[in-house]
């Protein structure tokens, strides 16, 4: 029988492009972003502040944070009004959740939702898939090189990018609505209240959090500092 080695590698390019599907959506599953359990505790008279680090992202450092009102006065609390506080002392101001997510890598990288890992995860199952259904129909023997044959598979190729890419995209706007759920929101805090949630900063050696607070009553600001424990 007379070998035709071109004749393969319509096959094996499918074979690959499948594959890199698959790695592709094995890679790009989500890095989980805890929710710390701590929460500050309003003490009489004051107001406090408890801060706890998560593992960075990309170039992003995700910091947990609750602020207490221990106060008689409701207290305006903005994530832009809060910073994190290295060896040196000056302040950095924390990113806005868009800019966070864009340096993390994509929304996705700043999410923790077991729903968006399955989302991601599953183009990889359908690249295997349609991989396996390649090499059962090489193992088949002369129809390899039918024109319907290769046709099919290149639907196959289709299919999972398609699928690939819609997958990616509807994990990406369900990692962005958890990071909006995550996220620190700007809020009025009532007295002997707490409010919690993560604030972004820029990848750094951090050792304290600083929040400048509105108090709504004397229409004055204050400022709250504690330091991030890990």
């Amino acid at each position: 029988m007379q070998y035709r080695p071109n004749a393969f590698r319509p096959l094996a390019l499918v074979c690959l492009i499948l594959n890199g599907c698959s790695a592709n959506g094995a890679v790009n599953t989500p890095s989980p972003l805890p929710i710390a359990k701590v929460a500050a505790t309003p003490i009489q008279g004051k107001t406090s502040i408890v801060a706890v680090p998560a593992n960075p992202v990309g170039h992003v450092q995700p910091v947990y944070i609750s602020i207490a009102n221990g106060t008689d006065s409701p207290m305006l609390e903005s994530s832009g009004e809060i910073f994190a506080l290295g060896a040196d002392g000056n302040r950095v101001p924390a990113l806005p959740p868009e800019e966070a997510a864009h340096q993390a890598g994509g929304s996705a990288g700043l999410a923790s939702s077991v729903e968006t890992a399955a989302a991601y995860s599953a183009p990889a199952a359908a690249g295997g898939a349609a991989t396996a259904a390649v090499g059962s129909a090489v193992s088949g023997g002369g129809s390899i090189l039918s024109g319907s044959l290769i046709g099919s598979a290149v639907g196959l190729v289709m299919g999972a990018g398609t699928g690939l890419y819609q997958a990616h995209a509807a994990a990406e706007v369900r990692a962005q609505e958890q990071i909006q759920s995550l996220s620190l929101k700007p809020i009025t805090i009532p007295p002997n209240g707490t409010e919690s949630g993560y604030v972004f900063f820029p990848l750094g050696e951090y050792q304290k959090v600083q929040a400048v607070l509105g108090d709504t009553e004397a229409g004055s600001a204050i400022t709250v500092s504690g330091n991030i424990t890990r």
